[in-house]
């Protein structure tokens, strides 16, 4: 609703004639136009007493609690959102349900919020995830006209989720885990997360119209659809060129799991298998990626190079990687007393 002049009669006494939007059956239903003669004040009070007594249309959900909405809410959310925070929300479904489902919105209350808290047991990644599934729910709500449009009432307070560092391994360590990678597609793969700074995400679903080997570019395509443009590594490029001259086909997809004919969705076999031969612990797709960052940034210094290479937004994403670089510095120096202090002590025990 809203209050505005009269487009004519307002000319002629300014002040005095007001047109009133009214939705009666709700936000998503038609608009009626009333007109009102009087102060701006009175028709603003006039139309504060339309909306308390809005007519709901037959079969409404007035104040309805969140469980009543969820199944119309997981439509809209897989209409207008990505599959993959649609599949999220189907995980975090059950807890939104258990905690918040049996109220309207105007009932839940800070104390809901913190048993929800207790209930995920301290887990504040999923939590602070979590509640933004939550607050989506509660803005499809105001949307729908299912709660007023102060929503909750009160901010949601959740502890802040501090983003581990890392892990990451020295080139040395990183050569021996790709030696023992066999199958050269899933080489290439690899290669490609590790000298080009690729998402798994972003491998696992590249085109061959995506790489120019003429250039010995490959454009990624990352979050929100966003490209950027990578160097293609040498060896990539003599792997993928025998594959390229028998396909010859732009759009169909580089690395596909050969027993399905599908896109692989996991390398976990593969990787768990390479880095046990590699005698080395913890090594995932995206362990790949940190590592090509944090030799970017040491052999360049420059954070903003990093930034792009990734296809990072904001550059405090991408300055968690000066730690690890101090991390490592700081890591080789002790390696180097270490080995020094050796040295030492072997002298003295021969003087």
């Amino acid at each position: 609703m809203a209050v505005r002049p009269h487009p004519t009669k307002s000319k002629k006494e300014p002040g005095r004639w007001w047109h009133i939007d009214h939705r009666p059956h709700g936000k998503k239903g038609p608009r009626e136009i009333i007109t009102f003669h009087g102060s701006e004040a009175e028709a603003r009070i006039y139309e504060a007493e339309l909306r308390r007594q809005k007519i709901y249309t037959p079969g409404a959900k007035i104040n309805p609690a969140i469980n009543e909405v969820l199944p119309e809410f997981k439509e809209w959310l897989e209409v207008n959102y990505a599959k993959n925070t649609y599949r999220d929300f189907l995980w975090v479904e059950k807890w939104i349900s258990q905690v918040f489902g049996p109220y309207p919105v105007r009932s839940i209350t800070p104390s809901h919020i913190t048993q929800y808290q207790i209930l995920r047991n301290g887990k504040r990644r999923a939590i602070e995830k979590e509640m933004v599934h939550f607050r989506r729910i509660i803005t499809f709500m105001k949307k729908m006209d299912y709660c007023s449009d102060e929503g909750l009432g009160f901010k949601i307070e959740v502890a802040k989720y501090k983003r581990p560092k890392p892990k990451v391994f020295t080139p040395e360590e990183m050569e021996k885990f790709l030696a023992e990678v066999h199958l050269p597609d899933k080489l290439a793969a690899c290669l490609i997360m590790y000298e080009a700074g690729a998402r798994f995400d972003e491998v696992v679903k590249l085109t061959w119209s995506q790489i120019s080997f003429s250039a010995d570019t490959i454009m990624l395509i990352g979050k929100g659809n966003k490209e950027r443009l990578v160097i293609l590594p040498p060896m990539v490029k003599r792997i993928l060129s025998d594959c390229y001259i028998r396909k010859g086909q732009p759009r169909d997809i580089v690395f596909v799991n050969k027993r399905t004919g599908k896109p692989f969705t996991t390398l976990k076999t593969m990787f768990r298998g390479a880095a046990g031969r590699a005698r080395l612990n913890g090594i995932t797709p995206h362990t790949l990626r940190h590592c090509f960052a944090t030799d970017v940034l040491e052999s360049t210094g420059d954070l903003r190079l990093v930034q792009e290479l990734l296809g990072h937004e904001d550059i405090a994403t991408t300055q968690i990687y000066t730690h690890i670089q101090q991390a490592r510095k700081k890591h080789g120096v002790e390696k180097m007393l270490a080995r020094r202090s050796g040295f030492t002590t072997g002298e003295n025990k021969t003087g």
